[in-house]
């Protein structure tokens, strides 16, 4: 009976429903061209409404950098790498290359270099995504000449050796990582009798390609294969464990592969006083930045100082930019006279779960007022729950906001103190 043990995880990170289209170019070998892996990839994110547009170079045995049947010479894949701007390229080394020292050091790490920087001179905002592949199914030592790698107990002390290689020149050329031999080290460690390899114990069977297809979706489209019609001919009780182990292993700490390490992440906050208010910006990975102040006045500086000409309500939108990508956050402060941020005003009034979905907790402590009341509108001013309190308004509110609908609102609080918090619900 295969486990079904790992379901959980479908809570960490929602499905996301829009549609996206990506361009990838897979350079590598058998283990790349065994089952077709960039269809299968194709197929899955066709069936989730998503497109990618590939092309592909395996031939056997090709290494990254290792002359004469090396990507680095091929003449094919220097042609493909210049045949479009490609999003993605995708470099999958020898697969024994990263386990032996002399191999790694000599022409798998430089390899890497040479091609990153190919790539990045054709076309910048590429990314390059490394895929990190399975160990051999019963670990061993393994020679390539005279230089061999270490005896490997098992699997997993194989795989531990492959992805801790791929992970450090990767660190290097601050590249995305394809963490597909982690899948199969998920789905191995977890006892599921689903054989992920070719009866030569190294190249994939349809399980293995599949596993691994799965988490180049995962990867390089940020979304979850959950749940995916597309399943290569596997039963569908098969491919939905092999679509959780990819989840699992890609979501459960996307930073671990890099992912979005070269992408901006916009975010800010800031400090009011009356009319006056001090943005603080913490985005990183930017270099341009684009102020939306909520009052039809913009600046472009990185911490700029605002003076607003009237007390209310003002959405400021941050958009935060490197050369290739750009990235927008969001949010409400209300100039009443006194700043929303300040820390006696955390103390009074609190909102929990936020975001939130199907229900909202509120607690107003430390108030001595004896009349207060808590309303909370959406962004267009539109009032959806509504409560006055009287005698004390030391209160704990739980509310039912599963008929909100999802999006951004206002809680209202009308105390000793008007308080303003945003509320998101997802």
């Amino acid at each position: 009976m295969l486990k079904r043990s790992i379901l959980i995880i479908l809570t960490l990170i929602p499905l996301i429903f829009y549609a996206d289209e990506h361009s990838v170019l897979f350079l590598g070998n058998s283990h790349t061209g065994y089952n077709n892996l960039p269809q299968l990839v194709h197929e899955l994110a066709f069936s989730a409404g998503d497109t990618l547009i590939f092309d592909s170079n395996t031939p056997g045995g090709c290494t990254l950098g290792h002359p004469p049947n090396c990507h680095l010479t091929n003449p094919t894949s220097l042609e493909k790498i210049h045949y479009r701007r490609w999003d993605f390229v995708v470099l999958q080394e020898h697969s024994l290359f990263p386990v032996i020292e002399y191999y790694k050091n000599e022409y798998f790490f430089p390899g890497v270099i040479s091609l990153d920087s190919i790539i990045k001179l054709h076309n910048f905002c590429t990314e390059i995504v490394l895929f990190i592949v399975w160990g051999k199914k019963y670990g061993g030592e393994y020679c390539i000449n005279e230089h061999c790698s270490p005896d490997f107990v098992d699997f997993s002390h194989m795989q531990d050796s492959m992805t801790a290689a791929t992970k450090n020149i990767a660190q290097q050329v601050q590249c995305t990582l394809a963490p597909a031999g982690e899948s199969f080290k998920t789905s191995i460690q977890n006892g599921d009798p689903i054989d992920l390899f070719n009866s030569d114990n190294s190249h994939p069977s349809l399980a293995g390609s599949y596993l691994t297809a799965c988490t180049f979706y995962a990867t390089i489209f940020q979304k979850s294969p959950v749940g995916l019609s597309f399943t290569a001919g596997l039963s569908e009780e098969i491919a939905l464990i092999l679509q959780e182990y990819a989840h699992e292993t890609v979501f459960t700490d996307p930073d671990e592969w890099l992912i979005n390490a070269n992408k901006p992440q916009s975010t800010f906050n800031f400090e009011v006083d009356e009319l006056e208010v001090q943005f603080i910006n913490n985005s990183t990975n930017a270099g341009d930045f684009l102020w939306d102040f909520g009052d039809d006045t913009f600046d472009t500086i990185k911490n700029p100082l605002h003076v607003y000409s009237d007390f209310g309500n003002y959405i400021i939108t941050l958009t935060a930019s490197n050369q290739c990508f750009e990235s927008i956050s969001s949010d409400t402060i209300f100039l009443g006279g006194v700043g929303i941020n300040e820390p006696f005003k955390e103390q009074q009034i609190s909102v929990f779960p936020n975001p939130a979905t199907d229900k909202i907790q509120i607690e107003i402590t430390n108030s001595n007022a004896t009349k207060c009341e808590v309303c909370i509108t959406d962004m267009a001013g539109r009032q959806v729950f509504a409560k006055q309190f009287f005698t004390t308004c030391n209160n704990n509110i739980s509310i039912d906001s599963g008929n909100f609908g999802s999006g951004i609102y206002l809680l209202h609080y009308k105390g000793e103190e008007n308080i303003i918090k945003k509320i998101v619900i997802k």
